[in-house]
């Protein structure tokens, strides 16, 4: 993967003089391919995680916001829409790894199902999801990042945009490639195969 020539080296990659894709009926192969994420784009998209049956959404929830945090993601709920039996939830993770580049993951959970089934587990009354849920988990890298006042930067002028993609595209792509999208796409499929392990430890449902 760090040889650039993968679906994360895409992203960086100077874009080469091709025909206009109405010409050749083809999307320019130099670009990086956006995946359909929920109703958003992600740069890349891991394998979605399909269960149904009974398992406990709090305990869910609370896992992967910690798991986040412990990676030193700061997590915000963007969405949380409920319309029984439907639910939807929206994650956005952001790490700001340098002052330029800041990693990000966004997680979209939807399930069809009931949501306060009362059951005894453990000895323990509690309130647990029987439901079919879909949950995919996406990663993005942002460089340069909007500054405090959410304004993107080095865009005032022509100049400025100039030395920017000099910058990103001689100096920092090899890093960015090598060390960023490597480690970003490696920590979410440890987080992708930690949240399955969650699911079948429930042994209520199926998970895949």
């Amino acid at each position: 993967m760090a040889d650039g020539k993968g679906l994360l080296g895409l992203v960086f990659r100077k874009k080469e003089a091709t025909k206009p894709a109405e010409e050749t009926g083809a999307a320019d192969p130099n670009l990086p391919k956006p995946v359909t994420f929920g109703d958003r784009t992600a740069a890349f998209k891991l394998g979605r995680i399909k269960y149904k049956g009974l398992y406990d959404l709090d305990k869910l929830y609370k896992f992967m916001t910690n798991w986040l945090r412990q990676m030193r993601f700061e997590v915000h709920e963007n969405l949380y829409k409920s319309k029984p039996p439907e639910l939807e939830i929206r994650l956005r993770a952001e790490r700001k790894a340098t002052g330029f580049l800041m990693e990000v993951v966004t997680i979209y959970y939807h399930s069809w199902g009931e949501y306060d089934i009362e059951v005894v587990k453990n000895g323990k009354k509690k309130k647990m999801a029987n439901a079919r849920m879909i949950l995919e988990i996406g990663g993005d890298i942002v460089a340069p990042y909007n500054d405090i006042f959410g304004r993107p930067r080095w865009v005032a002028n022509k100049a400025e945009v100039g030395l920017f993609n000099i910058f990103r595209n001689w100096f920092f792509k090899r890093e960015i490639e090598s060390v960023y999208w490597d480690t970003l796409y490696y920590e979410l499929w440890r987080f992708h195969s930690a949240v399955k392990e969650v699911l079948k430890q429930e042994a209520s449902g199926n998970v895949w």
